[in-house]
């Protein structure tokens, strides 16, 4: 079992979740974190936002990237990462896609 790991839940907001996995790309953080983004289903409003979401799986090499295709929910994705994390890790740091708002976030 690893001592630390990182998990980034996104939805829709490619610009937010971008910035939390650039942040930890600076910190050298990205080789354990797991990135568990929601799906649209049956919202196709939200088709293009998940789809720029999923896009940054090509630009942060993370340990694994989670694509739901349903819409499961903050709580649900929450509840499933937590569980896949538990069994890896001892220590876990949960992090929103929304949880930066300033770009002032990443600077040291």
């Amino acid at each position: 079992m690893s001592p630390l790991g990182v998990l980034v839940l996104g939805f829709r907001r490619p610009q937010s979740l971008w910035n939390v996995l650039e942040s930890l790309r600076r910190q050298g953080a990205l080789s354990f974190t797991h990135v568990w983004v929601d799906g649209g289903a049956h919202a196709g409003e939200l088709r293009e936002q998940v789809q720029a979401v999923r896009a940054l799986a090509g630009e942060f090499p993370v340990a694994h990237w989670y694509n739901c295709n349903g819409r499961l929910g903050i709580e649900k994705l929450m509840l499933d990462g937590l569980r896949a994390m538990a069994a890896k890790y001892q220590h876990i740091i949960v992090l929103e896609d929304d949880m930066v708002t300033s770009p002032y976030f990443l600077t040291y």
